[in-house]
C-alpha cells in the first residue's frame, strides 16, 4: 500500500480528570530500543481531559505532529509509537500471541496495527527491569490518518513516500529578462564549420559524392541520372484470421415441418447478404451452412414422445 500520514490518536482511560500524555515515535520495530529515548521522536505532549468510562480520549490535534509511515509494509513501512501519562490511568488490553510485534490485532487496508508491550512506569524504564514491562498487550484506542496525504490523487497518484513531490506547474515559468542584453562581439571574420556527419551512402544506391577540386576541370562531371520512380516495396495487406461464427436462429409460428430446399436456398441468401451488409469489408464470408435441431419433449404421465424443430444455422 501508499504512504499514509498519521494526523492523531486517541488512548482509553476510565479517568474525567486531567491526564498528561506524551507520544514518542521511531521508524522500524521497539523491540531492540527499549529503557531509552535515544532515537525516538517526541510528537505529542499535553493535557487533556479523559473522556471516562467507555469513550476514547482523543489527543488535540493542535498538539499533535504528524508523521507518515512509508508504503510497501516491511521493516522500511513499520512505525513504533509509545504512548504513556504520568499516571496509572492508561488501559490496554491482554494480546494473545506468543510475544510482542508477533500477531496482527487490528488492520485496516492501510495499515496493520501489531501487540505490542505495556509498560508500568514513567518515564520509560530500563529494559533490564522486565518486571515493568508485560507482553503481549494490545492496544486500544483510533488511529487518525489520511491515506492519501497528496493532493490531488489525480496529480500525484499513489506515493510511496513524504514529502509530497512538487506540484507540476500549469506552464513554464521563463526566467526573467535582464536589463541589459549579453551579447558576445561579432568576430571580424566569419566562421563556419564543415557538417557534423557526412551524408549517409547506401551501398548499390547512392553514390559516394565526388569531392570539389581546386581548379575547373576541363571536362564537365556527369552527374548520374535519377530514376524515373523510387522503388518502394507496395504495402502488405492486413493480415486475414479465419474465424467460425456461431448463429442461432428460432423460428415461432413456423410450420412444423422440415424447411424446404428453395427456403433453405433463400434463407441462405438473405443471412450471408445480411452479413455482408454489417459487416461491410472487415470479415470474408466463407460460406454458410445450415443444421436443424429437434427438441424431444416427453409427457411423464402419458408416455408419449413429441418432437419440436428450430433451425440452427452457422
Amino acid at each position: 500500500s501508499p504512504v499514509v500520514q498519521i494526523t492523531s490518536l486517541e488512548f482509553y482511560t476510565e479517568s474525567t480528570q486531567s491526564v498528561n500524555y506524551e507520544v514518542w515515535t521511531r521508524e522500524g520495530s521497539f523491540k531492540d530500543f527499549k529503557g531509552s529515548y535515544e532515537g525516538w521522536t517526541l510528537i505529542a505532549e499535553g493535557s487533556v481531559e479523559g473522556r471516562g468510562l467507555g469513550r476514547y480520549t482523543q489527543i488535540p490535534d493542535d498538539t499533535f505532529t504528524p508523521v507518515s509511515i512509508r508504503g510497501g509494509g516491511g521493516e522500511d513501512g513499520t512505525r513504533a509509537f509509545y504512548i504513556t501519562l504520568d499516571s496509572k490511568e492508561l488501559i490496554y488490553k491482554l494480546g494473545n500471541g506468543p510475544d510482542s510485534d508477533v500477531d496482527v490485532h487490528a488492520s485496516s487496508a492501510e495499515l496493520e496495527v501489531y501487540e505490542g508491550e505495556g509498560v508500568l512506569t514513567y518515564p520509560f524504564p530500563a529494559v533490564a527491569e522486565i518486571s515493568y514491562y508485560r507482553y503481549p498487550r494490545q492496544y486500544l484506542g483510533t488511529i487518525h490518518y489520511d491515506r492519501l496525504p497528496c493532493k490531488p490523487y489525480s496529480v500525484f497518484g499513489h506515493v510511496m513516500d513524504l514529502p509530497c513531490p512538487d506540484m507540476p506547474t500549469s506552464s513554464p515559468t521563463p526566467p526573467q529578462p535582464t536589463r541589459n542584453p549579453v551579447t558576445p562581439p561579432p568576430s571580424t571574420s566569419p566562421v563556419t564549420e564543415p557538417p557534423m556527419t557526412p551524408a549517409p551512402i547506401i551501398a548499390g544506391v547512392t553514390l559516394s559524392p565526388i569531392p570539389p577540386t581546386m581548379v575547373p576541370t576541363l571536362t564537365p562531371t556527369i552527374s548520374s541520372v535519377p530514376s524515373a520512380s523510387p522503388t518502394t516495396q507496395s504495402p502488405t495487406s492486413s493480415p486475414i484470421v479465419p474465424m467460425r461464427a456461431y448463429i442461432v436462429s428460432i423460428f415461432r409460428n413456423a410450420p412444423e415441418r422440415d424447411m424446404t430446399s428453395r427456403e433453405i436456398e433463400k434463407f441462405l441468401e438473405i443471412t450471408t447478404e445480411f452479413l455482408r451488409r454489417h459487416t461491410q469489408s472487415s470479415m470474408v464470408i466463407e460460406g454458410v451452412e445450415i443444421w436443424h435441431q429437434k427438441l424431444t419433449l416427453a409427457d411423464a404421465k402419458e408416455g408419449s414422445v413429441t418432437w419440436e424443430e428450430e433451425e440452427e444455422e452457422e
